[in-house]
């Protein structure tokens, strides 16, 4: 096995990005797919707190209030539209995050001439292999945390020194759970369209895989959430200038006397920022998807030793 190599992983991600901005149309396509990895575990655990349950949660949708009465017949129209954009969003983003991963695996492979074509063909041939292992995933990390936020619910309600050590308890199994469902998750996407397998033998390779490369996995995994946090924390400061429409249009309908000018910059700001959160998104799934890629074929073909493995041995 080699030592790891994450500055060269995230050099070479970056080159990716930055070489090919096709890239970023596949980055922001497969972020439609609503990406529920590690990070987005972590949040969901945050979000769904003590006072905030699932339970409290779906109940207090107004769902039975549209299925109502008159409000029937244009609630079942509008469940048929939401449910026919849904399967248009669905179908496009799993072809993109295909398309994104042959794209990754071509430049590790040392192809400087990025076919997008031919990427997006991969992506649609292993359209139902992508799209069974992505709802596998996503429905094992919802019942994951939904399992694990009534546990931490339940267990709060007894405030004593044992229980709080059972929440620590739980939470540290389920962020392994999740690590696990994630990446494995990750590297059968990758054996899929770089081996193209069969949908159980590759979840079996990328177990396999996950075994031999748990700590790596934890890594990268930690480096690539710091990247993101930074990246995120960047662009919160930043966001102030997405107001100068607002500020510009303010100052010109004060002037005139027009509240619409006034609307028009508002909407102006807010088009601007959703756009930026966007490509910012869609970039940071491209280059997060591209780290894992370059890692798995270099765990794949010639196995990575832990980095903090490697510091204890020299230390020791």
């Amino acid at each position: 096995m080699h030592s790891p190599n994450y500055r060269q992983a995230l050099r070479r991600s970056f080159a990716l990005v930055h070489h090919s901005k096709g890239v970023w149309v596949l980055g922001v396509l497969s972020l439609l797919l609503g990406q529920i990895g590690w990070n987005n575990f972590v949040g969901g655990l945050v979000f769904f707190s003590e006072e905030q349950s699932f339970s409290a949660y779906f109940y207090s949708m107004p769902l039975i209030g549209a299925l109502h009465g008159a409000n029937i017949f244009w609630s079942l129209w509008l469940i048929i539209i939401m449910l026919a954009l849904s399967l248009f969003v669905i179908v496009l983003a799993v072809i993109s995050e295909g398309a994104l991963i042959a794209v990754a695996v071509s430049w590790y492979k040392g192809e400087k001439a990025i076919n997008l074509r031919k990427a997006w063909h991969l992506g649609a041939k292993h359209f139902y292999r992508l799209f069974a292992l992505h709802f596998l995933k996503k429905l094992l990390l919802v019942l994951l945390l939904v399992g694990l936020n009534f546990l931490i619910v339940y267990l709060q309600a007894y405030p004593d020194p044992s229980s709080t050590w059972l929440t620590i308890a739980a939470v540290t199994i389920g962020l392994f759970l999740a690590l696990a469902i994630a990446t494995v998750g990750i590297f059968a996407a990758g054996y899929i369209i770089e081996g193209e397998l069969p949908f159980m033998e590759a979840i079996r390779r990328a177990i396999t895989l996950f075994r031999e490369h748990v700590l790596v996995s934890l890594e990268i995994s930690l480096i690539l959430l710091l990247v993101q946090m930074f990246v995120v924390l960047l662009f919160i400061l930043s966001t102030t200038w997405f107001l100068l429409p607002f500020v510009a249009f303010t100052v010109l309908g004060g002037f005139t006397g027009s509240k619409i000018i006034i609307l028009i910059g508002l909407l102006l700001s807010l088009v601007l920022f959703f756009a930026a959160a966007a490509l910012i998104g869609g970039l940071l799934n491209a280059y997060s998807i591209s780290a894992w890629m370059y890692l798995f074929m270099k765990m794949h073909h010639e196995g990575i030793k832990s980095h903090v493995l490697n510091l204890l041995r020299i230390k020791g």
